[in-house]
């Protein structure tokens, strides 16, 4: 249900078991439909459910943060975040205090952020995970692409984090320009020289 209307997803009877639905918004309605009142007598079934988190950004600045951020996350959650900018644009990302991930370890095993890069081959770089209740430092990418993952075990859990991030023209591109203009001043020097070398010989 995202803009209010309803939109029907399926109509399951029978033994059917394993069907997997996506809400299109913050909200899910189930109805359970008989023909008859004794129907409901021999009808069993059960459902877990689980709020979803993570999706693609795509504006040149922006925020977001873990579920329930500032009331204790759930369990056993898995959320990525895309963060794409525009060809030639660098993404940083700045982690807003309070932060906090619990774990059980310094190794960030147990709930954790990882940061990673996605590298100019396709490859993805782990800027690091991150927990306990210290902020990252500020993370710049090394291309228009950053991916944000948060993992919750089902032990311990803390308030969670927020981040914003902006982006900013790489500055391998601008150098890439200034350097086409240093190599035609040499040029051009080279050929001074060469004209004053010839007319001292001659």
């Amino acid at each position: 249900m995202g803009d209010g209307a309803m939109v029907n997803r399926g109509v399951w009877s029978g033994n059917e078991t394993g069907v997997s639905l996506t809400s299109c918004g913050s909200n899910m309605t189930i109805r359970l439909h008989g023909s008859r009142s004794q129907d409901f007598k021999c009808f069993d079934f059960s459902a877990k459910w689980q709020a979803g988190c993570g999706r693609q950004l795509t504006t040149y600045k922006g925020s977001f943060s873990s579920p329930e951020n500032g009331l204790e996350y759930a369990s056993n959650l898995d959320c990525e975040w895309v963060i794409e900018g525009h060809k030639g644009h660098l993404v940083h990302l700045n982690f807003d205090p309070p932060f906090d991930i619990r774990t059980s370890d310094d190794v960030c095993d147990d709930d954790y952020v990882e940061v990673l890069d996605s590298g100019p081959d396709g490859d993805l770089v782990s800027h690091g995970r991150f927990c306990g209740v210290q902020p990252p430092p500020k993370l710049i990418s090394s291309t228009q692409k950053m991916i944000i993952r948060f993992h919750t075990d089902g032990f311990i859990q803390g308030k969670g984090f927020s981040a914003s991030w902006d982006s900013s023209r790489s500055r391998a591109t601008d150098s890439s320009r200034s350097g086409a203009t240093h190599g035609s001043i040499e040029l051009s020097l080279v050929k001074t020289m060469y004209l004053l070398l010839w007319q001292v010989i001659r």
